[in-house]
């Protein structure tokens, strides 16, 4: 009887493109993962569990990592009209014996609503227009006395 390694998968980091979205944008995850244990893990999948409704890539089929290797799983989605997006990635993977293993990553992205966005400039225009009117009116006084 062969004795077999036992695949151990682990998180090796996680970026953000771009890394403060507005919502309706584009939002690129990258997680990357390493196979830490000693034997190959098979039939790997990752996925983004969100508590809220996406549009676009929350799925990936990863195939086999051998021992020492790294891959990444890359999650594009379109981002709803938040404030903030919270969940996790459940990497799932199974040994040569066909047993389930998995483990999750927390992940929450600050979203730039785009009615912030707008109210803000809107309140600098007012601002803006309210100090030109303000000189305006002192430089009129002025003339008038």
């Amino acid at each position: 009887m062969a004795v077999t390694g036992v695949p151990k998968l682990a998180f090796s980091g996680m970026n953000f493109d771009p890394e403060i979205p507005s919502s309706g944008e584009l939002e690129t995850i990258s997680i990357q993962f390493e196979n830490i244990g000693s034997g190959t893990a098979y039939n790997i999948t990752a996925e983004l569990i969100v508590g809220t409704e996406v549009t676009g890539v929350t799925l990936e089929h990863l195939g086999t990592l051998e021992r020492d290797d790294l891959t990444s799983a890359i999650f594009d989605f379109y981002l709803p009209a938040a404030d903030s997006l919270g969940g996790i990635v459940k990497i799932v993977y199974y040994d040569s014996d066909n047993s389930e293993y998995s483990i999750t990553q927390n992940l929450k992205l600050d979203i730039l609503n785009e009615n912030n966005i707008s109210i803000i400039n809107w309140l600098i225009t007012i601002a803006v227009i309210g100090v030109i009117a303000y000189f305006a009116y002192k430089r009129f006084l002025k003339k008038k006395k």
